[in-house]
C-alpha cells in the first residue's frame, strides 16, 4: 500500500487549492485484485499494531 499512499501524495501538492480525488480501478477476478487484498490486510495489521502500541500495549512482549 505504500506505493498507493506515495502516489496519492504526488497528486496533491503543497499550495494546491482544488480538491483531489483518488480512484483505483481493479478488475474482478484478476491477480491485481488479490494483490490489493493482501496489501490492505498488511496495512490493517500494521495499523492495529501501531494503535495497540500507542495505547500502551506492546505486541512484542509476552
Amino acid at each position: 500500500m505504500s506505493n498507493f499512499t506515495q502516489a496519492q501524495a504526488r497528486i496533491h501538492r503543497i499550495g494546491a487549492r482544488s480538491t483531489c480525488h483518488y480512484l483505483y480501478l481493479v478488475a474482478k477476478g484478476t491477480v491485481d485484485e488479490q494483490v490489493l487484498k493482501a496489501l490492505r490486510g498488511k496495512m490493517d495489521l500494521a495499523k492495529a499494531l501501531v494503535d495497540d502500541y500507542r495505547q500502551g500495549h506492546n505486541p512484542f512482549q509476552s
